[in-house]
């Protein structure tokens, strides 16, 4: 057995093939570095040049810009100082115009608190004319009709106290005339001002009186054409309408009433 393993051995080491040998890698030399070459005096002198031209561009940027900033500034101020003085002026402006206004207004004022005392002066006084008009055309009225009364109770008739009746009538129709005193009653309870009387209007009115001195009914004959003084003669009827004496019997007159001889 002993004898049969070492041949055995033997022969397998002579098949065995040996190993290649492994290649050794050969480092190449390093390339030599490559030799830049400095720059010459020349690109020297324009490196130079450059970087000052370039300062030189900087400052004058700088310059130009705080330049600008100055002007800024000052366009800046100016504009805000031209806008003051425009809103000064301005401010100055309206209130010079309200000033005006006010006096203005003072003034109106005090011309229409004039007006108004002067046309209430000039309102009094003609109130009181009217008045003292008034006064003197009642008193005159009053003694026409205490004229006519009187006439009216003149012994002319046979008969005591005569009613009122034609001046020219028989027996008991003495006294005075009917259609004077039925004029003159109404003309009594007459009023009308005088600020109101224009031109010379005149109309004539148809009434009629029973026996007892009451009006019964009156129409128009003819107006005046003067409103004012038509409705005058309305409420002066109106106010008429029961006499201070009897008459004889009805009667019915035609009168004419003329402004201005009934404000005369």
């Amino acid at each position: 057995m002993r004898g049969r393993n070492p041949s055995g051995t033997r022969s397998r080491a002579a098949s065995t093939p040996e190993p290649e040998p492994v290649p050794t890698c050969r480092s190449e030399p390093e390339p030599e570095p490559e030799l830049i070459p400095g720059p010459t005096p020349e690109e020297i002198e324009r490196e130079r040049l450059a970087e000052e031209q370039r300062k030189r561009e900087e400052a004058e940027k700088r310059r130009l810009a705080e330049e600008q900033r100055k002007r800024d500034e000052a366009e800046k101020k100016r504009l805000a100082e031209e806008q003051r003085k425009r809103e000064e002026a301005e401010k100055r402006r309206l209130a010079e115009e309200q000033r005006k206004r006010e006096e203005a207004e003072r003034q109106r004022l005090a011309e229409q608190q004039r007006q108004l005392e002067d046309r209430a002066r000039e309102q009094r006084l003609a109130d009181m004319a009217a008045q003292r008009q008034r006064e003197e055309d009642e008193r005159a009225r009053q003694a026409r009709l205490d004229s006519l009364r009187s006439a009216a109770r003149a012994p002319e008739s046979p008969i005591p106290d005569a009613p009122v009746g034609m001046t020219d009538g028989r027996g008991s129709e003495a006294g005075v005339s009917a259609s004077a005193y039925v004029q003159e009653f109404i003309r009594q309870n007459w009023t009308f001002p005088r600020a109101l009387a224009t031109g010379n209007p005149e109309a004539v009115v148809r009434v009629t009186y029973n026996a007892a001195g009451t009006r019964t009914s009156f129409s128009w004959v003819s107006r005046s054409g003067h409103a004012a003084f038509d409705e005058s003669l309305v409420r002066a009827l109106t106010r008429s309408r029961q006499l201070a004496q009897p008459l004889p019997q009805t009667m019915e007159f035609t009168i004419v009433f003329n402004l201005k001889e009934m404000l005369d």
